[in-house]
């Protein structure tokens, strides 16, 4: 479907007091709107926000249940005084973008094509600009887009998303379908860390882990390579070899694991410090607790991860997944059994778009946190 409102400047030909759907973005923000209540009742409730850079805004919105997901793609006009022309607009420094999976469509396509600063003057109404013409498009196949070109990858889970006619005042909104072998498997687990861990985390206690071990049904954990190095453990196999792990830890181990100052580390001559998060500081122990409580202040403050320092930190790099792996591979015993086990999730987070990075994160660290406290 398309639409075109177009506005001449020459006040005389318009009547400045009638407002309808093909008057400025109304059409526009109409289909957004509707969009909107679209997502929310089909239950699509997750959300991830990023800058590609200065006036380039990216929102993710995603069902887990359904492996679906919504990426608008907005191009402000912050930073620039005039639109460009249409066809001549390339935004500075972002020609293309990654989405978290297969592009199967384009919900809304709209730019501003035209735009001017001049405006008729009314003794009674604010009119605004009229000498501009904005065109929307919904419901868009990939082949027909004006804006973009949809390049998919041989043996990849995501598309490259390029760019092509992406002017300031532009929008797009992508239909995408994850694939993605490793979100499958994340987001299992992630359901036996909310059954399990996360949803009970008030009435956690010494006896939790094998009340967890005898209540899974142990026809549904694999018995091959409950360690996934072969790439075909369950996640329920996964859940549970890192209960059994933790269910070894001693006293000694879980705080070790949990805490740890920077004085300690020191010590034992590994070079482990204290972890440093660029624009906040250090985190308050070397151990699980230290990004656990970080993560749990963003929670409480309604922080927003695209913004804060740790969100920008996992963004950037896999240093801190990294150094969570490295450090308990530096202890001794059980730990390490838990650093192998943690080596193997991160390497499934590592695969996906960075804008899926914190939250699958976030929910690792905060389960296996809890989880080893019973011990304490």
């Amino acid at each position: 479907m398309y639409n075109e409102a177009a506005e001449k400047s020459d006040s005389r030909d318009v009547d400045l007091s009638v407002v309808d759907f093909n008057t400025g973005l109304i059409a526009i923000k109409r289909a957004l709107s509707e969009l909107h209540i679209k997502l929310a009742a089909e239950g699509f409730d997750e959300v991830a926000a990023e800058m590609l850079n200065d006036d380039i805004v990216v929102v993710t919105r995603r069902c887990a249940s359904r492996q679906l997901a919504v990426v608008t793609v907005a191009h402000t006009a912050f930073h620039s005084r005039h639109v460009a022309a249409a066809g001549d607009a390339d935004p500075p420094g972002v020609k293309s973008l990654e989405v978290p999976g297969i592009v199967d469509g384009i919900c809304l396509e709209a730019s501003v094509v035209s735009w001017s600063a001049s405006y008729p003057e009314h003794g009674e109404l604010i009119v605004g600009l009229l000498d501009y013409r904005v065109e929307s498009r919904v419901d868009v196949s990939v082949c027909d887009s004006h804006a973009l070109r949809v390049l998919h990858q041989d043996d990849a889970s995501c598309d490259i998303v390029e760019l092509v006619n992406f002017p300031p005042g532009s929008v797009i909104v992508l239909s995408v379908k994850l694939i993605s072998d490793a979100v499958v498997f994340l987001d299992e687990l992630v359901r036996y860390f909310n059954t399990w861990i996360l949803d009970r985390s008030s009435k956690l206690c010494a006896s939790t882990l094998e009340h967890i071990k005898t209540q899974l049904d142990p026809h549904r954990v694999s018995e091959e390579d409950p360690d996934n190095s072969n790439g075909t453990s369950s996640a329920a196999a996964m859940f549970l070899h890192l209960v059994t792990v933790v269910s070894d830890l001693s006293h000694d181990e879980s705080r070790r694991v949990l805490y740890e100052s920077e004085t300690e580390r020191n010590r034992s001559g590994d070079g482990f410090t204290v972890y440093h998060v660029p624009g906040h500081g250090n985190l308050t122990h070397c151990g699980l607790a230290g990004v656990a409580t970080l993560l749990l202040d963003m929670r409480r403050q309604g922080a927003e991860p695209a913004k804060h320092p740790l969100g920008i930190n996992l963004h950037q790099g896999d240093w801190l997944m990294d150094y969570i792996v490295g450090r308990l591979a530096a202890l001794t015993r059980t730990p390490q059994q838990l650093s192998t086990w943690f080596r193997h999730v991160f390497d499934l987070v590592k695969s996906l778009p960075r804008c899926l990075v914190l939250c699958y994160f976030e929910a690792v660290v905060s389960a296996v946190h809890l989880l080893v406290t019973t011990r304490m």
